[in-house]
């Protein structure tokens, strides 16, 4: 299916779509949670219980990653790691996402004619 635009829809859900040519497409999602296993669902509340963990804790957080990164520092080798990841992010996703807000912003601007 290809299709031009992505919806997110929720669980047992009907989606029509229309792909280039036109032709309607019709899915239709059953993403039913019975059918994880025991140790997937529990993993599952696992994870919700350390986001809600982490959310209800910021102070104890923000001194985990200090400490984390006091011993980062520490191994220059996988600090210098670290920092290349680091820039080639930058380089490869934040700059671009930022010059195309720019030139979106410039192109939503009125353009004015003087004479």
């Amino acid at each position: 299916m290809n299709t031009d635009e992505v919806k997110t829809f929720s669980e047992n859900a009907e989606v029509t779509l229309q792909n280039q040519n036109q032709n309607e497409v019709k899915v239709v999602v059953n993403d039913d949670k019975s059918k994880l296993s025991a140790a997937e669902r529990l993993y599952e509340r696992h994870l919700i219980n350390v986001k809600k963990y982490q959310h209800k804790n910021p102070e104890k957080m923000k001194l985990k990653a200090k400490r984390y990164m006091e011993e980062l520092k520490k191994d220059k080798e996988k600090y210098e790691l670290f920092l290349e990841k680091r820039r080639d992010y930058y380089t490869n996703v934040v700059k671009p996402k930022k010059e195309k807000k720019i030139v979106a912003a410039h192109e939503a601007l009125p353009t004015t004619l003087v004479i």
